[in-house]
């Protein structure tokens, strides 16, 4: 509320005295008062006393903790992060004074190896202990077994048993097989702060939170936000039904691997590439100028020497994409830094090879 002068409030004679003034709640009004003599003349304006005063609104103060939020979390408009939004409530009470929501993440790091864990045999939905093959670690508070979270409750035999609570944050209890890998998830704890009366807020409906989180395949979220009476209950947000069995942050950029001219069979057909950072991989195709024909041209990108499933390009200038999020178990899940990444052409078409080929590996 912005105004380019003052408005008469009221005159009186003894205190106190009441006037209107616009119930636009959270916003402040600055209040001045002059003495006048029985001539109604008025003392410098200069020496009246100003205060502020910050309007109450309709509503009262929050009386209680809040309620429990709603939330969503997804993937950031730039690799690497991690974004929540969306933070509301079904009904305003005691959301007034929040100043804060606290956001667990539970995520795998894509640059880790496999899990050496596995389930030493089959477990149904309603088995509630995890026999394993080799010994885990009594850190991890959650796991992850496909597309199902868990917690840990116990540890017993050594670490070659779990308890475990089943499906976790809305995930659903399954049927896992034996051999399944069981990742040990980390997490990550962040605070986001509000102002007061900031929910029910025209600035509300379009905040969101940015996380930094690179390489993580994100599985589960929790949320409690805080007013001046306490904690909300937590609520809770399952990422895991997906593909790729949870929301991939992955790092952004790309590495083009470009050949010009007319293309031939050649092994190291472009100068060795490489990552200042290590990154986990999205997927990786390649693209002609000009198409082969007669044959189909084939090609390999090496990541430290070991190949990646081949890339075939017939008819269109386009190839086949090898798509890590769909099958996080194709070699080159990952890219170390200072690794060497090299193009092999295996093929070229019979009668045209085709021209200037570019390999793309998008992180």
């Amino acid at each position: 509320m912005a105004e380019t002068g003052w408005h008469f409030g009221a005159q009186t004679k003894s205190s106190p005295v009441e006037f209107a003034v616009p119930n636009f709640s959270g916003e402040v009004v600055q209040i001045t008062g002059r003495a006048a003599n029985v001539n109604d003349v008025e003392c410098d304006p200069l020496l009246a006393i100003v205060t502020r005063w910050k309007i109450g609104g309709s509503g009262t103060a929050d009386t209680a903790a809040p309620p429990a939020p709603t939330f969503g979390v997804g993937a950031g408009q730039r690799g690497g992060v991690v974004e929540l939004s969306g933070v509301s409530f079904s009904d305003l009470t005691n959301t007034r004074s929040i100043s804060s929501a606290t956001l667990t993440l539970y995520y795998w790091d894509e640059l880790q190896t496999l899990p050496a864990i596995a389930l030493a045999n089959d477990i149904s939905p309603n088995d509630e202990s995890l026999n394993l093959t080799s010994a885990g670690s009594a850190l991890p508070k959650m796991l992850q077994i496909d597309a199902e979270v868990m917690q840990v409750a116990a540890v017993g035999q050594d670490g070659l048993q779990y308890q475990v609570t089943r499906g976790m944050d809305g995930s659903q209890a399954a049927s896992h097989q034996a051999g399944t890998p069981v990742y040990q998830l980390l997490s990550k704890t962040v605070i986001a702060p509000f102002p007061p009366d900031f929910f029910g807020s025209g600035y509300s409906g379009g905040w969101s939170y940015p996380v930094l989180l690179p390489n993580a395949r994100v599985a589960t979220a929790e949320l409690f936000v805080t007013n001046d009476r306490g904690k909300s209950p937590i609520a809770s947000c399952c990422l895991t039904g997906v593909e790729s069995n949870g929301l991939r942050t992955l790092s952004g950029g790309q590495v083009d691997l470009s050949v010009d001219g007319i293309l031939a069979i050649e092994s190291d057909a472009v100068p060795a590439a490489s990552l200042s950072q290590s990154s986990s991989v999205k997927d990786i195709f390649a693209k002609v100028e000009q198409p082969p024909v007669g044959s189909p041209l084939s090609c390999v990108v090496k990541v430290n020497g070991e190949a990646i499933p081949v890339l075939t390009i017939e008819g269109e200038p386009i190839s086949n994409t090898i798509d890590i999020t769909s099958d996080p178990g194709v070699c080159g899940l990952k890219i170390l830094a200072g690794q060497p990444i090299t193009l092999d052409i295996t093929a070229v078409g019979s009668t045209y090879p085709g021209k200037r080929l570019t390999a793309t590996i998008r992180l």
